[in-house]
């Protein structure tokens, strides 16, 4: 994806739901990887990006190596992260299933909670 869509226009947990089960699935693998990772041993580490249906009993493995040789994968090449990074999120997010807001406050700054009202 060349450009990132704007927050709140992909689906969340609340507007698509989550299966616990399919949580449990992808923390073994990840958890996994990290042994790996941890352990040294880099070279048996999956280095494609995995899509699980876990409704239709599918994963699916997408082979990322081109976009890492083509050098256009921000964050393959340039470990840009813009997602994690906060700066393309909102100020704050539904939490799924508890009833609740979490709010970051701006970076620098402090959180008026009168503007959230």
């Amino acid at each position: 994806m060349p450009e990132l869509p704007p927050p709140g226009t992909t689906p969340t947990c609340d507007t698509a739901g989550i299966l616990g089960p399919a949580v449990n699935v992808i923390a073994s693998f990840e958890a996994m990887e990290a042994i790996k990772i941890l352990s040294g041993n880099l070279e048996t580490t999956n280095h494609q990006l995995m899509i699980f249906e876990m409704w239709h009993n599918r994963v699916r493995q997408l082979d990322t190596t081109k976009l890492h040789e083509a050098g256009t994968c921000l964050t393959c090449v340039k470990h840009e992260f813009r997602w994690l990074d906060g700066k393309r999120s909102s100020a704050s997010a539904v939490l799924c299933g508890r009833n609740s807001v979490q709010i970051s406050a701006p970076a620098g700054g402090k959180v008026s909670f009168p503007q959230y009202g």
